[in-house]
């Protein structure tokens, strides 16, 4: 068994491309008089979740486990050998609501990614969980999918964003009657009645990750539109009066993410959302961000915590990525937060599936 098929998940990158370019692909080698076809995979993924529902307790030094699938494939050649080898799949994805599919595609451009993604889980030698999702096509690439983590900050921009589609007055003015047990930024420094407006609220909620600034959001506002709208987009979150943290997963903060771009696109205040998560004085710049602003603009917001005797630490970040072909990145591990060396993975799988986004973009055009 190869240790790749842990990755069977990422073979559904392809399943949706099918629909702008795997039908033309296949035409095209039916109408060539000397083609190739390998007829093939079947693959069941065996993902790493957790069934319980609770929330993980990992030791750091613990290795993921691996998970196996099966693989046949059958090869029929011409006498003439086609410029390039492509291989048509059907494919039954356990992580993605729908039937089989049937794609071409060649596969040779992902094998690399594959085994960087392969080294990079491998070498995890803490809890770690990623999901990946091409917006414009639908391809998703996840692993430990379902593996519980605390929010942390990555909640921050979706309630935002629950505030925004209520058509609020920004220019609102709030009193400070909350303070995040022990904050010390610059809201909790403010003394009680001090008047905030939502937009300054707002901004320091995501560019500085202020407890403060969200705790009076969440105080003021409420929670039921942000539960409505994790319900209308799947995801399994939920917020109550007496906490404004909770528990997630990488699926459910993708599927977040997916609606704050979405809402970015169409909506009267989106580009000051983007613009709030995309502040160059945003407190910490360390992750995927870091590692692909240099080519994109690149929306994200970090999330993290010290062990504090009953939960592990926790480091996350959840990303929208401005591609030529945008897609969505979140990241949850429970590593030391905000180090040189906690923030290594975060770079790494950036990069790879910044390649697979390539791919992506450049056989759908």
């Amino acid at each position: 068994m190869t240790k790749l098929k842990r990755f069977a998940a990422i073979i559904a990158v392809l399943c949706f491309i099918v629909l702008s370019v795997g039908c033309d692909a296949v035409e095209s080698l039916e109408n060539t008089s000397s083609s190739e076809t390998e007829t093939a995979l079947e693959t069941d993924s065996n993902a790493s979740v957790n069934p319980s529902g609770e929330d993980s307790k990992v030791n750091s030094n613990d290795k993921l486990k691996n998970s196996d699938s099966d693989k046949k494939e059958t090869t029929t050649k011409s006498t003439t050998e086609p410029t390039t080898e492509f291989i048509t799949h059907e494919y039954n994805p356990t992580q993605i609501n729908a039937s089989s599919y049937s794609y071409s595609f060649s596969i040779s451009d992902f094998e690399n990614c594959l085994s960087k993604l392969q080294s990079i889980v491998d070498n995890a030698d803490f809890k770690l969980s990623f999901c990946f999702k091409n917006i414009e096509t639908g391809a998703e690439i996840s692993y430990n999918d379902n593996m519980k983590f605390m929010t942390c900050s990555t909640i921050k921009a979706p309630f935002v964003k629950s505030i925004l589609e209520q058509n609020i007055d920004l220019n609102k003015k709030i009193p400070k009657t909350l303070t995040w047990p022990g904050d010390s930024g610059y809201v909790a420094s403010l003394p009680y009645g001090t008047q905030l407006t939502v937009k300054e609220l707002i901004r320091r909620a995501l560019s500085y990750s202020d407890n403060s600034a969200y705790y009076n959001l969440h105080g003021y506002f409420g929670y039921s539109q942000f539960n409505s709208n994790q319900y209308k987009i799947g995801s399994s979150i939920s917020l109550g009066s007496s906490w404004i943290f909770t528990y997630c997963t990488a699926r459910d903060m993708l599927k977040n993410y997916e609606d704050i771009y979405n809402y970015i696109q169409t909506a009267e205040n989106g580009d000051m959302l983007k613009t709030y998560m995309t502040s160059d004085d945003v407190d910490v710049n360390m992750q995927i961000r870091s590692a692909l602003e240099s080519k994109y603009t690149v929306a994200e917001k970090y999330g993290s915590q010290f062990y504090d005797g009953v939960d592990d630490n926790q480091f996350h970040a959840c990303a929208i990525v401005f591609a030529e072909s945008p897609y969505v990145l979140t990241i949850f591990t429970n590593q030391i937060p905000e180090t040189k060396e906690s923030s290594k993975v975060f770079k790494e799988l950036a990069v790879v599936f910044d390649n697979i986004n390539t791919v992506i973009y450049t056989n759908n055009n």
